[in-house]
């Protein structure tokens, strides 16, 4: 069985990234082989979940710590008067003598995955979008579709499909205990428009014989536009419900179009 000396002199330094909170009162104990470290949370609240993480540097240089538990990671619950983790060192290093341990409070990731409607007032009102909300940036694919009108040739009705895909990010603005905002933009390619297919009935003078003959001349009427998509808005979070609105532009070769997007979902 191996031995250890242990010999803990601890330099403490604390830093929080949490909105007018932060960590007050560090004080570490040594039991046994194991360190325990505790805190206190300013000001925080029974609804409030933390993340909490803990680093140790000697002489500048982090050890990883594999073996900490208690009120560590990313559900830490406010509403305690007082935290405490506790580190068993001996399955992480032989000897410890000097440490220096830093506290990071932030905000918890909870439920970051979300999934609303996406509409369009014009052209492609139908359609969904898909994403992640992390503490500051995220992510999200979005698509849409819609119907441009029919055409008929000999005698067969077909649609014109009208669609939008964009994948976009999402940056955090703003963050209260009730509600969340943030902002969003993004890109792809989209397909908008309305359509409209005619024939005209053409009597060309037939030379050889002297008699007319009826041509059909199909042709497009509308503005049958592929184009690069942009768009943009702000995300609100209200616990797990979640409402958005923005802009989408399409900018087809024949013009730019423009239309209202909104949704409401749920996240998870």
């Amino acid at each position: 069985m191996r031995k250890f000396v242990i010999l803990f002199i601890f330099i403490t330094t604390f830093t929080s990234f949490c909105e007018a909170q932060s960590v007050k009162n560090i004080r570490t104990t040594v039991v046994d082989d194991k360190v325990e470290v505790h805190y206190e949370i300013d000001s925080a609240k029974t609804n409030q979940i933390f993340k909490i993480t803990i680093k140790c540097f000697v002489n500048e240089e982090e050890i990883q710590i594999s073996t900490i538990s208690g009120d560590v990671g990313n559900n830490v619950r406010g509403g305690k008067s007082e935290y405490v983790a506790i580190w068993d060192v001996l399955k992480d290093v032989d000897e410890l003598n000097t440490a220096e341990f830093r506290i990071k409070l932030s905000p918890a990731i909870i439920n970051p995955w979300f999934t609303t409607l996406n509409s369009a007032l014009s052209y492609t009102p139908i359609g969904l979008r898909f994403g992640y909300l992390g503490n500051s940036w995220g992510g999200y694919t979005a698509f849409r579709f819609g119907s441009g009108g029919y055409y008929s040739v000999n005698g067969v009705e077909v649609a014109v499909n009208l669609s939008s895909l964009t994948f976009g990010i999402s940056k955090r603005i703003s963050h209260t205990e009730n509600l969340t905002l943030y902002a969003y933009s993004g890109a792809g390619m989209g397909r908008w428009g309305s359509y409209k297919f005619t024939n005209t009935k053409v009597n060309p003078a037939d030379s050889t014989n002297g008699f007319q003959s009826s041509v059909d001349e199909y042709k497009w009427e509308g503005n049958d536009d592929y184009g690069i998509e942009v768009e943009y808005g702000i995300l609100a979070k209200k616990k797990r419900f979640i409402a958005t609105t923005g802009l989408s532009h399409n900018i087809g070769e024949e013009d730019l179009y423009t239309t209202i997007v909104f949704g409401l979902g749920y996240s998870f």
